[in-house]
């Protein structure tokens, strides 16, 4: 039964509501129109008649996204998953993938107040079409911070387990313009929940989302017809959410003098909660996606990285 009428994914509706749809169609991210070696490809698009001339521009169909993770574990599994496709190719997308993370996103640092009361302020510039992370809310991102005097940590928020899990993972997270404590965390990402208001990661399920602070692309201007479809949940009171941009303020207190603060930004495309709960459900293929989910760490992808030094 269908309880609710819920956009599981709205790429599309995001990149028409941005500034990028102007000047650049999805296709330029992510059927490249260069080669490796980011030359623009000129050629014929049929052998016959022999003699066509090249065209341009020519897209290499790629298809490129973040998902590493899972194209990692379907080579791993192949006996099952029974792609067709060899493990050296899935490799091959998981660099890609990868690759295509690292340009998703730019961090600006910035430190206010004074030497006994430090603020770091984190912004993080989303450089896509889309919001970020976009797809299927499965995905996430979040911040990892650390002060570091020479080789002793003296503040860290963020750090995920060995399995790729954070603090209060079994809750619902509230979207933090403002990090008060180490042990609290700002992950961007949608959230579906259920009538009665609990997570669930079964898109059938849903009736809402509970949250969805991923952050806008630049340009941020959708329809009427797609606002309603688009906008954020749970970011009120936050100034800063803006399109292209959101920022995060840290009080880190009164680290040492010459200490060096490094930030990155993780992004994975599944957690280990949802993992858990598609176990729960007890059928063959879900046991068998979580035997093989928990072999193979979720470890997050660090797609951004900044740092102050003193």
């Amino acid at each position: 039964m269908i309880v609710g009428a819920v956009v599981e994914q709205a790429t599309f509706l995001e990149w028409r509501s941005s500034s990028v749809a102007q000047t650049a169609p999805c296709q330029t991210c992510h059927v490249p129109p260069t080669d490796e070696d980011g030359v623009r490809i000129a050629t014929a698009i049929a052998k016959y008649p022999p003699d066509l001339s090249p065209r341009a521009p020519v897209g290499r169909h790629l298809f490129v996204g973040g998902n590493a993770y899972m194209l990692r574990a379907i080579a791993a599994a192949e006996d099952w998953a029974r792609t067709g496709v060899s493990a050296a190719e899935l490799e091959a997308a998981a660099v890609r993938a990868e690759a295509h993370l690292a340009s998703a996103a730019k961090l600006i640092l910035a430190t206010r107040g004074t030497a006994a009361s430090t603020e770091l302020v984190v912004t993080v510039q989303n450089a896509t079409g889309h919001k970020l992370p976009t797809g299927y809310p499965s995905r996430r991102m979040w911040l990892h911070v650390t002060v570091v005097d020479g080789d002793r940590v003296v503040y860290e928020s963020g750090a995920a387990d060995a399995a790729g899990a954070l603090a209060g993972d079994d809750q619902l997270q509230p979207h933090r313009d403002v990090i008060e404590r180490p042990e609290q965390v700002q992950i961007w990402q949608a959230v579906l929940v259920d009538q009665g208001g609990a997570p669930t990661h079964r898109a059938l399920d849903a009736a809402r989302y509970g949250k969805d602070d991923r952050i806008l692309p630049a340009g941020y201007q959708p329809s009427a017809a797609d606002r309603a479809r688009l906008e954020p949940v749970g970011v009120t009171g936050d100034p800063d959410f803006v399109g292209g941009s959101d920022s995060v303020t840290y009080r880190i207190g009164a680290p040492p003098a010459g200490a060096r603060i490094r930030v990155e930004l993780l992004y994975q495309s599944l957690t280990p909660t949802i993992v858990d709960a598609i176990d729960a459900a007890r059928t063959p293929a879900g046991t068998r996606f979580s035997d093989l989910a928990r072999s193979r760490p979720i470890t997050p992808i660090a797609i951004a990285h900044a740092e102050l030094a003193p």
